[in-house]
């Protein structure tokens, strides 16, 4: 497996809740600043429809070389709704598997303030599992992260994320995500999140990419993000 892949995975912060298995590596930090924009597809023809923005922080930094903490942030607003979120969390890799696979797990807490219910405690964990590879376009990788998150005063929220990347360039890589979750009062809903990724600097990124509803909802949106490593 190329050296580069192991920094290509562990920058793949383009949803909140998918970060992979790839510790950030001992003295590594990493920040994602993204906006996103959304609207449901009977509004698409409507300027002036109803749209949702939401702005999200990621941060993570490298404790040693199997230990991350990082911090998961974000505030929306739309439909009739405000939501700010923040968790500061824990990821360790804990297993390292014949063929390049990789297993972590992952620990957060923090709080939810929501303009309808009251918000309140957040309690997270996760698993994930990845992999990099080869192939004729370029090196890629794939992952599964899975989380259940408790939310005060006593729901849970459910999430499978599967990611899969190819970087054709050294300059370049393109991002597939299905985005899978159950939430309460909403049931399941699947979304399909493609985004192409473009290295301007040795240290910063540009993400522009797409959230597309399947399943149980129809909200369709535009993401832009930058990554910083450090």
């Amino acid at each position: 497996m190329r050296s580069w892949v192991p920094a290509v995975l562990a920058l793949m912060a383009a949803a909140p809740a998918a970060a992979g298995p790839w510790p950030r590596g001992e003295g590594q930090g990493f920040v994602s600043l993204s906006s996103l924009i959304a609207t449901g597809r009977d509004s698409l023809a409507a300027p002036l429809g109803d749209m949702r923005f939401q702005g999200s922080l990621f941060a993570e930094y490298g404790l040693d070389a199997d230990w991350t903490v990082g911090i998961d942030a974000s505030h929306g607003r739309g439909f009739g709704e405000d939501e700010t979120t923040g968790l500061l969390f824990l990821r360790r890799l804990v297993g390292r598997f014949a063929g390049g696979h990789l297993l972590g797990a992952e620990f957060g807490l923090g709080w939810r303030q929501h303009s309808l219910d009251g918000g309140g405690m957040r309690l997270r964990a996760g698993l994930s599992w990845g992999r990099g590879f080869e192939s004729a376009w370029g090196g890629g990788w794939m992952s599964l992260d899975a989380t259940g998150e408790w939310r005060q005063p006593g729901e849970m929220v459910w999430k499978a994320d599967l990611t899969l990347g190819l970087r054709p360039r050294d300059d370049l890589m393109l991002i597939g995500q299905l985005q899978n979750g159950h939430y309460p009062g909403a049931g399941a809903i699947v979304k399909l999140a493609p985004s192409v990724v473009w290295q301007w600097s040795d240290a910063a990124h540009l993400q522009l990419g797409l959230s597309l509803a399947l399943f149980g909802d129809d909200e369709v949106g535009v993401k832009i993000a930058q990554w910083f490593a450090f």
